[in-house]
């Protein structure tokens, strides 16, 4: 008779240790790859940076940050620092030029813009309605202006507009007509009065199309007869007047032309 042996192997199979450690491996793996996601990308950005110059002996004591979207762009920071200087200017020097008239029109404003800053006071005071000659008592005015402009070598766009109120005599036909009558003479009188360059001025009549109030009442009305001096760099946005430097430009309005409403 046949004896059977039974061979008892103590502990578990071989293939059981094998798959114990690749399921220990997965779970390290995995361990990893949610600590990572938790670092910050400063934290991160600090351990290549500090691995790499370990690597070259070049390892300091020093908090690394990584650039910011801000490092990467290139501001204009020359004109800022000029359109700051000039809105404190007019502010201080040149508005209180502005002549007290007896009709208590508003002072003027100093408006800031992203590529200019904007000189803009009641037309209405400086030239005798329906003329375009300029009151005396606003020179002193303007021969501040024609400083500024000068002093900062920016380039000078004036702006004149008029209510919508229908306006016609023998030497205009029509407001458009007298606003571009008297941005001229504003620009003939500050390039008059100081040595600047014509092509770093541009006069512009818009007429009533641009207001800023509703023509339906008389405040509104003298609030919209008005002139804007602006002060703007060299590269104008989009859309806008672009003026050039003091080599020659070529003027160009962009957009297309303003229809009547």
């Amino acid at each position: 008779m046949t004896k059977v042996v039974l061979k008892v192997t103590k502990g578990a199979p071989a293939w059981v240790v094998t798959f114990g450690d690749l399921m220990s491996l997965l779970l390290t793996f995995f361990v990893l790859l949610l600590s990572f996601s938790r670092v910050s990308t400063s934290q991160r950005y600090q351990e290549v940076n500090g691995t790499l110059k370990n690597a070259f002996g070049l390892a300091q004591q020093k908090n690394v940050s990584p650039p910011s979207a801000m490092d990467l762009i290139k501001i204009n920071d020359d004109f800022t620092m000029t359109a700051t200087k000039i809105e404190e200017e007019l502010r201080k020097e040149v508005v209180p030029r502005y002549p007290k008239d007896e009709k208590k029109i508003e002072e003027p404003e100093v408006i800031r813009r992203k590529d200019r800053v904007i000189l803009r006071f009641n037309g209405e005071a400086m030239f005798p309605s329906g003329k375009q000659e300029i009151d005396p008592r606003f020179h002193a005015f303007l021969d501040g202006v024609a400083a500024k402009a000068v002093a900062n070598r920016v380039n000078t766009i004036i702006e004149a507009h008029t209510d919508n109120v229908s306006f016609r005599t023998r030497l205009f036909s029509s407001n458009s007509d007298l606003s571009m009558a008297r941005a001229a003479q504003v620009a003939g009188y500050i390039t008059s009065v100081q040595r600047i360059v014509p092509t770093r001025v541009l006069a512009v009549g818009k007429g009533p199309y641009e207001p800023l109030h509703r023509n339906n009442t008389r405040k509104g009305r003298a609030m919209n007869r008005r002139i804007e001096i602006q002060f703007v760099e060299n590269m104008a946005e989009k859309g806008s007047l672009r003026l050039g430097t003091d080599k020659g430009v070529r003027f160009e309005i962009g957009g297309k032309e303003n229809s009547k409403p």
